[in-house]
């Protein structure tokens, strides 16, 4: 396969437009239909079929590349000079490799609904280098916290110091629950992802027959590795 790429299918058809310049010695170029109605003397080059190009590699900056195929056909009054111009056309295309030049069979032309008359085609691949966004990578400080682990106990008290049994008690982050008892005590034995009993305790949330009540407020206390909490609710 050749490494003669073109920008786009314009760039393409002009370069192909001087090689048949070149070669055939006229300068009578059309890019038409073969089944339309063409000059008596012309050089067709009919782009006729766009295809995917073989990628040679999976990495982000390999262009993207399409083949574009174009049938070549010669229109003459003078039948000897258009198989002349013909016969040069198909040597000199054998002879560029970046032509890729190959031969249709009758059956091609036909699914084509292209006349079976004498021709070849050539093939030429344009080459497109997708943009992509740069990625932004955005330094954050890496923060670790100390685990938080010790022994949480307390009581629930309304508003008029009475013990509430019942209490449902709910640290959403871990989807950790318990209640109170009778007594309106309660015990916590799960505390991961926290760093000190004030956040802790920010947490907590807690509900009487599935309705979220107000803390009026929390009193901490801490004997012998247990942290002891007195909860009063707005109750």
């Amino acid at each position: 396969m050749s490494d003669l790429f073109f920008s786009s299918i314009e760039e393409s058809d002009q370069f192909l437009e001087e090689w048949i310049t070149t070669v055939s010695k006229t300068d009578s170029i059309s890019f038409s239909s073969p089944i339309t109605a063409l000059p008596e003397d012309v050089i067709n080059a009919y782009l006729y079929s766009i295809t995917p190009a073989p990628m040679r590699d999976s990495l982000p900056e390999t262009p993207i590349r399409v083949t574009l195929n174009y049938l070549i056909t010669v229109w003459h009054n003078d039948l000897s000079n258009a198989r002349r111009i013909l016969d040069n056309l198909i040597f000199e295309a054998l002879i560029n490799h970046s032509l890729n030049a190959k031969f249709p069979t009758p059956q091609e032309l036909a699914v084509l609904n292209i006349p079976i008359i004498p021709c070849f085609q050539v093939s030429l691949t344009i080459a497109k280098k997708l943009s992509l966004p740069e990625a932004k990578f955005v330094k954050k400080p890496l923060v670790i916290k100390p685990a938080f682990v010790t022994r949480i106990s307390g009581h629930c008290f309304d508003k008029n110091g009475k013990p509430r049994k019942s209490v449902q008690i709910s640290i959403p982050q871990i989807s950790y629950y318990t209640s109170t008892s009778e007594d309106g005590s309660f015990k916590i034995t799960q505390t991961p992802g926290f760093s000190n009993i004030s956040e802790l305790v920010s947490s907590l949330v807690f509900q009487i027959n599935d309705r979220k009540v107000k803390v009026k407020k929390v009193e901490e206390t801490e004997y012998k590795g247990t942290v002891k909490l007195k909860v009063t609710l707005e109750v």
